[in-house]
């Protein structure tokens, strides 16, 4: 057995669909998973868990606080701000809004098995 600690991802993600196929994929990745439905959750997430993510996904277009809302908060905070961050979105344009969250990495929806699982383990 691994003395390698379980990397542990924060998904994101208000389509359910999609949120179901990343929690399934990645724990059979053998990652530990948490989970939010809009920008709010992952904030209260990240304000109440004694056990931070090494990785969030996050979903840009979301009811209640948006990915845009959500990185603005994260990114200056004092305890999770240094939490790498892969935005995922079907924005065409993302690749231009990348600097305006201060987010290096994406993932353009529909993305293979393949593109996800290789971003993730060079950040996780």
């Amino acid at each position: 057995m691994s003395d390698t600690p379980v990397k542990h991802i924060l998904i994101i993600e208000d389509d359910r669909d999609i949120l179901d196929a990343l929690v399934d994929l990645l724990g059979e990745e053998g990652y530990r998973i948490s989970t939010a439905r809009n920008g709010q959750e992952g904030i209260d997430f990240l304000n109440s868990s004694p056990d931070l993510p090494s990785l969030i996904l996050l979903d840009l277009m979301m009811p209640v606080k948006d990915g845009r809302a959500f990185r603005l908060e994260q990114k200056d905070h004092p305890r999770y701000g240094i939490i790498p961050v892969i935005l995922m979105s079907a924005d065409g344009r993302i690749e231009g809004k990348k600097a305006d969250y201060a987010i290096e990495h994406h993932i353009r929806k529909p993305a293979d098995v393949t593109t996800i699982l290789n971003m993730i383990e060079k950040l996780a």
